[in-house]
């Protein structure tokens, strides 16, 4: 597979639930309009050059993305092999749900269409209704090939060795696990509250929400390997657009780094004309239908400035100080500290940009757990990760540009990183299926059902809470209700 293939796959990995959206989520005369829409951006990106044709990935190296791919696709608890996080009552129910019911799903069954982000179930529920039956089987490769694509522009960006790659996904739990240590010696530096200003790596938010880790993971890797190899920023228009049917926190925060970007691009080198409306006008707008179904809500998330939340100004200013400055501030230091070493050939000021967006995002607080720190940081990881470690092939290399030091202050920072993913690989190991299956007495295990619940809805209000079940209800008489759901 090249390159330009790759890119292809990806974007059209992206664009089929967006397709489903469109079908069966907006009426007939918007369906046309964004078909055309995608139709000339497809013609545009299958005729597009700027992706090589000669960097080739072999079948070998493939095959070993594929298996790492599916393996952490096991390990998460996808199809429920191995253990499951709590979030995997919801995940399942949505599954669920979309194979049951027709599309929108309207809750009740007469009223507006529910405001959820269903991108990566939709194409496995489609499957399913095909099959006549829920299939996991469905999932699973669905997800596999999702991480797999993801890991392969990493690979490609950090001198295609796939535990580089890994590495990156692990990239953020540096402050989390000094936090934890700290409490298990009996210090706790700040008292937990009902949300959290926390950073949480892509590793472990793949046992959370794999269906954020997905796009996170496809925008991250691309925009770097754009980067890397000096090609136009406005590519990555079009997948940060298709990827808020996904996960609309990893797109939001995605939006603004691009647009950020975009920004210094356009002031300094002009306003561009060339492939402006299939490269960024087109896109923008074909994410206009997704956002006015999210924001039409009966009830809206708890937001706001964290200040405006009780919990203590001095307790939020210690966890702040220690989850996202502490981040930061190490993070910024080894990249100075190895940059100095060796010449970078990939532009700086994207990292710099995302270290400001990190601690910036936590300023702001949306959804009761504050999900939209914890999901909307993993972009931005997966592009902080990649500038750091950017520089470990140099050591493989034997070069001499990194000295004994810079090997000690990577490993410290690596061993710290990886640390927290070590654990939840080995609670994965321990706990599932065939562990239970041979060691009954000892283990424990039962995966979440599928059909406990029959929507998302209601899921939520049994497992969670009645103000975070009411915040996805839809709105009679919302923009997306009268202008865009199918009549």
């Amino acid at each position: 597979m090249n390159i330009r293939l790759l890119r292809l796959v990806s974007i059209f990995y992206l664009l089929l639930p967006n397709l489903l959206f469109y079908v069966f989520w907006t009426n007939q005369l918007i369906s046309i309009v964004a078909g055309v829409s995608f139709a000339s951006i497809a013609y545009f990106e299958i005729r597009d050059t700027r992706f090589s044709p000669d960097s080739i990935l072999k079948t070998g190296e493939l095959i070993k993305i594929i298996l790492c791919a599916s393996i952490l696709c096991l390990l998460s608890g996808v199809c429920g092999f191995a253990y499951q996080a709590f979030d995997y009552w919801a995940h399942n129910t949505k599954f669920f749900e979309l194979f049951k019911h027709d599309w929108p799903i309207r809750i009740p069954s007469t009223g507006p269409a529910i405001g959820y982000y269903y991108g990566y179930y939709v194409v496995p529920a489609l499957f399913s209704k095909f099959t006549g039956h829920l299939c996991e089987g469905a999932i699973f490769v669905w997800t596999t090939l999702g991480i797999s694509l993801g890991i392969c522009w990493l690979y490609i960006s950090l001198g295609r060795k796939l535990r580089y790659a890994l590495l990156v996904l692990t990239f953020g739990d540096l402050a989390h696990v000094c936090v934890s240590v700290l409490a298990k010696t009996g210090f706790t530096p700040y008292r937990f509250g009902d949300f959290g200003i926390e950073v949480w790596s892509n590793f472990e938010n793949l046992f959370w929400v794999p269906n954020q880790l997905i796009p996170s993971l496809l925008i991250g890797g691309m925009l770097v390997y754009c980067l890397t190899e000096r090609i136009d920023v406005e590519r990555m228009v079009f997948p940060v657009v298709l990827s808020f049917w996904w996960a609309v926190f990893p797109a939001i925060t995605s939006s603004v780094l691009l647009g950020i970007i975009l920004l210094k691009k356009w002031i300094k080198s002009g306003f561009p004309n060339r492939n402006f409306v299939n490269t960024v006008l087109l896109p923008c707008l074909l994410a206009i239908p997704v956002l006015l179904l999210f924001i039409s809500h009966e009830r809206q998330a708890v937001a706001g400035f964290v200040w405006n939340f009780s919990g203590g100004f001095n307790g939020r200013m210690i966890e702040y100080l220690l989850n996202i400055v502490l981040n930061v501030a190490i993070s910024a230091s080894v990249f100075a500290f190895l940059s100095k070493r060796k010449p970078l050939s990939t532009p700086v000021f994207p990292y710099y940009a995302v270290l400001g967006m990190m601690l910036l995002l936590p300023v702001f607080r949306i959804g009761k757990v504050n999900d939209f720190l914890f999901r909307g940081l993993m972009p931005l990881l997966i592009v902080a990760g990649f500038y750091v470690y950017q520089f470990l092939p140099a050591l493989d290399s034997g070069s001499n540009m990194i000295k004994k030091r810079a090997k000690v202050v990577l490993l410290v920072l690596l061993i710290l990183n990886v640390s927290l993913a070590a654990t939840r690989v080995m609670r994965a190991i321990q706990i599932n299926r065939l562990s239970a299956q041979l060691l009954p007495g000892s283990i424990a295990f039962r995966p979440v059902p599928y059909d406990t619940y029959p929507n998302v809805y209601e899921a939520l209000q049994a497992k969670w809470s009645q103000a975070e079940a009411d915040q996805y209800l839809g709105k009679a008489g919302s923009l997306y209700e009268i202008f865009i759901a199918p009549k």
